[in-house]
């Protein structure tokens, strides 16, 4: 991975080693900042801002800041999966010591923190859709609406009805992003060509 970046930065330009510098920090960051509650920040910036921020870089050959437009909903649902599943293993990560975001919020505030990261993707992108930062084909994300809805659901279920309820969801989560994402791929893809 460390051979493939450096060739694309000497390809694209110095700005990718600062992007990669940063993912690399995070990686190393993750475990201690895990232990502080911090490991769903981390998250967000790995797996939502700096991918996309690097992506449009070696593509365009310059920052191009509009991407995080898009790094948002994507980042918010890939932070969706960790939450889900340090919701549900609250209890063996105190054994271990580990303080999770969720831990430190409680079942009920973790249960809305959840929905919020599942549902205001949708929010997100039908305003950028409307603003023009997003090309309206991005609404076909909606489809993979229903899914959210239904995995907000079980979380907030799982509050009464014990962790047992969320087993899974953090797999459910990661098909959701995985489907929303490959639909705004596509999107953006369409209004480039339509």
């Amino acid at each position: 991975g460390i051979g493939v970046g450096l060739y694309l930065m000497v390809q694209s330009g110095w700005w990718l080693l600062l992007i990669g510098v940063g993912g690399l920090l995070c990686t190393l960051l993750y475990p201690p900042l895990k232990y502080r509650a911090l490991g769903d920040l981390v998250i967000l910036l790995a797996y939502g801002f700096l991918p996309a921020l690097g992506t449009s870089y070696v593509a365009l050959g310059e920052l191009d800041w509009r991407v995080l437009w898009m790094a948002v909903p994507v980042g918010l649902l890939v932070d969706a999966i960790l939450h889900a599943n340090n919701t549900r293993d609250m209890v063996t990560d105190a054994r271990a010591g580990i303080k999770t975001m969720a831990m430190a919020l409680g079942t009920k505030p973790s249960a809305i923190l959840y929905g919020f990261e599942m549902l205001f993707p949708f929010v997100w992108i039908a305003a950028c859709s409307i603003a023009g930062f997003m090309p309206i084909w991005t609404v076909i994300a909606f489809m993979t609406l229903p899914v959210a809805i239904a995995c907000a659901q079980t979380m907030k279920n799982s509050v009464e009805g014990g962790v047992e309820m969320i087993a899974d969801l953090d797999v459910r989560t990661a098909n959701l992003q995985l489907m929303f994402s490959l639909l705004l791929t596509v999107a953006f893809v369409a209004a480039r060509f339509l």
